[in-house]
């Protein structure tokens, strides 16, 4: 593969970006996370300690989170972040705990425990690119 190192994006950031992204940032730190973490003795096993996660975000969405952590693990430790595509089930990331990782799986589509069974009745992702949409708004909301 040839890498042009003299190729520069033509995309330009918006002039109301930084205004867009700071009043985002407002509305998020005046959220009450109201966090809730349990464990999930179904998903965790001799390895690993699976746990829900639940906060709030933008708009009054609950966001949902699988956290994975090495069994009786009690140090800090390297964290690993996963994001799942629109249309996939957010992972339990139960592999990388057992190599000594956090391992913190979003779910900013609301898939979550409870929802598996229930598949979004959005045909195509597109409003996740809107502006207004709160797709990856809410996914940073907990994100500090």
């Amino acid at each position: 593969m040839v890498v042009d190192r003299n190729y520069h994006c033509s995309v330009t950031k918006p002039d109301d970006f930084d205004d867009f992204w700071d009043g985002v940032m407002d509305d998020v730190n005046s959220i009450d996370l109201d966090p809730c973490m349990e464990i999930d003795p179904l998903r965790s096993n001799d390895e690993v300690d699976v746990y829900q996660v639940f906060y709030n975000s933008l708009d009054h969405v609950r966001i949902s989170v699988w956290y994975s952590l090495p069994k009786g693990a009690t140090a800090k430790l390297p964290t690993m972040i996963q994001l799942p595509g629109y249309q996939s089930d957010p992972p339990i990331a139960r592999e990388w705990a057992t190599k000594g990782y956090a391992c913190i799986s979003i779910n900013p589509t609301r898939k979550g425990p409870k929802q598996i069974a229930i598949r979004s009745r959005v045909s195509r992702p597109a409003h996740l690119w809107n502006r207004r949409s709160r797709f990856c708004q809410n996914s940073v909301s907990g994100a500090e």
